[in-house]
């Protein structure tokens, strides 16, 4: 009976403790050093010009403009007060450290089941890496579960290849490069994880006097 209740409420209770710190701690705050250039750059894709004038900024901080661009396009009152507010300029990182707790709980639960799950939800609400970063309007934590996301997809993939399941993986880490230059390093991570997968195959798999089980190694790879 304690396993069921944890397993149902602890997740969710879990969820509301990180959207609480991460709003109450920033209320009153102003923005950091390198927010104002994410959040310029955002701007700038929102109006469609992608042109960088700096190695910071990426794509992705469009999501963090949008409500100043959204409040710039009211009429003066408490409306647009409140979006043109750092507060809702940092709203999208927390959203998103909340879609990546989500995951966190899902992979983990995958593995080791539902308990597990609750405890690792535990610890990334309470990391202080975590907290923060999923306040600010930059890109670290966007690219932190992108690339966690997409290992995700890409397990995924390897377990039970399928196309459907080949195509999201692909998306998914094609999308990780609009949050930071460093999820280039997916691709390296993605062929070492399938060299360790089918490394006793390996030797098998390039013998060239062996062509049939050259070409079943390739399919089996693809």
């Amino acid at each position: 009976m304690k396993k069921l209740v944890l397993s149902t409420y602890l997740p969710g209770l879990l969820l509301v403790v990180i959207l609480i710190l991460d709003i109450f701690s920033i209320r009153h705050k102003s923005l950091t050093y390198d927010e104002p250039a994410c959040l310029k750059y955002g701007a700038s894709i929102l109006r469609l010009d992608s042109t960088r004038r700096a190695a910071g900024p990426m794509p992705v901080s469009a999501l963090n403009a949008l409500p100043a661009w959204w409040g710039e396009r009211l009429l003066p009152g408490e409306s647009s007060h409140l979006l043109l507010s750092p507060l809702a300029a940092r709203l999208p990182t927390i959203i998103f450290s909340l879609l990546l707790a989500g995951y966190v709980f899902a992979w983990t639960r995958e593995l080791y089941g539902n308990l597990s799950a609750s405890f690792a939800l535990f610890l990334y609400a309470f990391s202080p890496t975590v907290l923060a970063h999923s306040r600010l309007a930059t890109t670290d934590l966007y690219a932190a579960g992108m690339m966690t996301i997409s290992l995700y997809y890409f397990r995924r993939f390897i377990n039970r290849r399928s196309w459907k399941r080949g195509v999201i993986s692909a998306g998914v880490a094609a999308i990780s490069l609009l949050t930071k230059c460093s999820c280039l390093f997916l691709y390296p991570i993605f062929i070492l994880i399938i060299l360790i997968r089918y490394f006793p195959a390996l030797p098998k798999i390039f013998k060239k006097s062996d062509l049939p089980v050259l070409k079943r190694g390739l399919l089996t790879l693809g």
